[in-house]
């Protein structure tokens, strides 16, 4: 019987849910990275007599860890990968808020994205300050003009509408286990589907949070497939399974 060669070349939907079972499996977004990794501790028996060599090895599992680069940084991918916590902020405005005023700086408003600006001073200036010429509206809230009639340490009070926003409090939570579906296909099997379920990970903090790149940001988390005490049928793993059609698995 020849065996038949099986070539893999993945792509798949990734899908998480909280294991404990309290929320749904969700999509995540495009991964360009998702591996499991597989490290053991060797325990050798010396031969001590004149030949020398090992009389025995045995390898335990130490460990087995997963790797997942998202290339999605929405707020939900954000908030999993910084342990944080998410608040939605309805659309509002803002009437005098008090910051003081420094030529060339920003002054960060407490929320973002802002419109319909009017900046008066303290005193209630009769005329208010003039976009453009005494300040500039950015992203962030309000830059001071050099050029501008507005001095140094004043103080101002600046009124303003802002839209809906979503806001990632980051590294507010303890680390959560997750499940992981990889809803995947082979490329090279003519696009056959495959489907591997690591039943529990812990995910570690990104090294990096890339906020100034050429390239695409990423958020790269490594974690551990930890034993599932869950996984009880007769000769079930404990840590993940993999799954292939049969007309393609042998």
């Amino acid at each position: 019987m020849t065996t038949k060669n099986l070539s893999f070349l993945g792509l798949a939907d990734v899908y998480l849910k909280l294991y404990d079972g309290s929320g749904p499996a969700v999509h995540v977004g495009s991964v360009s990275q998702c591996d499991i990794t597989h490290s053991e501790e060797n325990l050798r028996q010396r031969n001590n007599g004149r030949d020398g060599g090992t009389l025995n090895t045995v390898a335990r599992l130490d460990r087995v860890g997963v790797a997942i680069t998202f290339q999605s940084l929405s707020i939900p991918n954000l908030a999993r990968a910084l342990r944080g916590t998410i608040s939605d902020v309805a659309a509002d405005s803002v009437t005098d808020e008090e910051h003081t005023a420094y030529k060339g700086a920003l002054i960060r408003t407490e929320f973002m994205d802002i419109s319909s600006v009017t900046v008066t001073d303290d005193e209630a200036t009769p005329n208010p300050f003039t976009e453009g010429t005494d300040f500039r509206v950015t992203g962030a809230g309000i830059v001071i003009l050099e050029d501008g009639t507005i001095t140094d340490e004043t103080t101002l009070l600046i009124s303003y509408d802002y839209g809906a926003q979503r806001v990632v409090e980051a590294l507010t939570e303890g680390q959560k286990e997750y499940t992981l579906y990889f809803d995947g296909l082979n490329e090279a099997d003519g696009n056959r589907n495959v489907a591997v379920d690591i039943h529990r990970i812990k995910f570690g903090l990104p090294e990096t949070l890339q906020m100034i790149s050429d390239e695409y940001a990423t958020l790269a988390t490594t974690g551990e497939a930890l034993l599932d005490p869950n996984q009880t049928g007769q000769g079930s793993s404990k840590f993940y399974r993999w799954a292939y059609p049969t007309a393609s698995a042998a």
